[in-house]
């Protein structure tokens, strides 16, 4: 078997686990990084202004796959309850937050999606201070 059960309460496995814990952490921030500057490099900026434009179905899994990556990493740098609320603000409301992220994305069309999530989960979750 493996050394799980070898050596459950070990102190070598209590340092791997966080080894594994720390290089995850890391692999989410790069994960994002790596987002945030793809979209920063696109020919057409990813602004609100081209973002309302998008199909429905389009935005769905954008919002989908950008509050998954932003748990995440909430996740990894903050803790469980931070990430928790990230994850309940879009997902136990997906309508009504689809439609208060479209009045915002209106209302600033030069900036960035993301810019307005953060600064609602900034707000309303109390992360990226």
């Amino acid at each position: 078997m493996g050394r799980i059960t070898e050596y459950p309460n070990s102190r070598k496995l209590n340092i791997a686990l966080s080894t594994f814990k720390y290089k995850l952490k890391n692999f989410l921030l790069y994960i994002g990084i790596s987002l945030a500057a793809c979209a920063s490099v696109q020919a057409n900026p990813m602004v609100n202004k081209n973002f309302v434009k998008f199909s429905e179905g389009q935005q769905h899994w954008w919002y989908t796959g950008a509050f998954s990556s932003i748990a995440h990493v909430v996740s990894s740098q903050y803790g469980d309850k931070e990430s928790d609320c990230v994850w309940r603000w879009y997902f136990d409301h997906p309508e009504k937050r689809k439609k208060q992220l479209m009045e915002s994305f209106k209302a600033y069309p030069e900036h960035a999606p993301t810019t307005v999530i953060i600064a609602l989960l900034k707000r309303d979750c109390g992360v990226f201070q």
